[in-house]
């Protein structure tokens, strides 16, 4: 586990430096020994939706939404529906059905990750008002203006109390409200 951890940690690098093919086969290396020492961990599915994201930022957004599904289908078998790793797995693929128009279906999974988070991370975290931010950004999209102020000037207000008014975070909610 240490190894793959390691091999993870430099998958992701490659990752952020946009070197796709690297961060794809250490990423599937690390599934494989995963895999291989029956692990159904919160890293295993962690490598499963960074290998749907690195599609996603490919521009292979079918291919994204399939691996994305395929993750949440597995955390929320082996972690259960409410578990950290499963939340941003299914945050994950909430970003890629957007993209590939699904609107109402990224919905749901804001829906289901919100409801998670004020259960478990509580009202006032952080995780919650990105969730909002997410969910507030969506029904701006779809043209439902009410609503998205709404929950947009609930998680600006959340922000500001954690972050303070000039924090980036809250300065991009802003610009979104």
């Amino acid at each position: 586990p240490v190894t793959l951890e390691a091999m993870r940690r430099i998958a992701y690098h490659r990752h952020q430096k946009s070197q796709f093919a690297d961060a794809e086969q250490l990423y599937n290396l690390v599934l494989q020994g995963y895999e291989n020492i029956g692990s159904c961990s919160p890293e295993a599915l962690a490598v499963s939706v960074s290998l749907a994201e690195i599609s996603r930022d490919q521009f292979k957004v079918y291919q994204a939404e399939k691996e994305g599904e395929k993750a949440v289908s597995f955390g929320n078998r082996q972690l259960g529906r409410d578990h950290p790793e499963v939340r941003v797995a299914k945050l994950s693929l909430a970003e890629t059905k957007e993209k590939l128009g699904k609107l109402s279906e990224a919905g749901v999974l804001y829906d289901e990750v919100l409801e998670s988070e004020s259960k478990f991370a509580g009202p006032e975290s952080l995780e919650r008002l990105n969730v909002m931010y997410y969910q507030g950004k969506l029904l701006n999209f779809q043209g439902k203006f009410d609503e998205a102020e709404l929950i947009l000037e609930t998680a600006l207000q959340g922000e500001e109390k954690l972050l303070g008014e000039n924090d980036p975070t809250v300065l991009n909610t802003m610009y979104v409200l």
